[in-house]
Order: structure tokens, then C-alpha cells, then sequence
């Protein structure tokens, strides 16, 4: 069987969460445009924990 947890940590307030049923998506950002915005610069440890969507809580 496999895990399928997830933890998304706000980068706005610090917040970890653990279920998604309590975070509101505000907007999305298509990968093209973070990589153009600055994600080009994260180590590749940053980048390979990041999901296609972030989070606030």
C-alpha cells in the first residue's frame, strides 16, 4: 500500500497542512511562469519536494 500524505507549507504564514479539505487555492501559477519568476534559481533540492500547486492556509 502506498502513502499518500501530503504536507503543504504556506509560504505566506509558516503553516504546515496536512489536509487539503482545509486549504483555499487563490490562484495558480503555470510552471513556465515560476521558472521565468524566479524558480530557475532553487537549488534542485528545493525544486524536487515542490508540487504544481501551493497553498495558503
Amino acid at each position: 500500500m502506498r502513502d499518500h500524505r501530503r504536507i503543504w507549507d504556506s509560504f505566506y504564514d509558516e503553516v504546515e497542512a496536512t489536509d487539503a479539505r482545509k486549504l483555499d487555492i487563490d490562484h495558480m501559477v503555470p510552471p513556465a511562469e515560476a521558472w521565468d519568476s524566479g524558480a530557475s534559481e532553487w537549488s534542485a533540492e528545493r525544486r524536487d519536494g515542490t508540487p504544481t500547486i501551493s497553498a495558503a492556509s
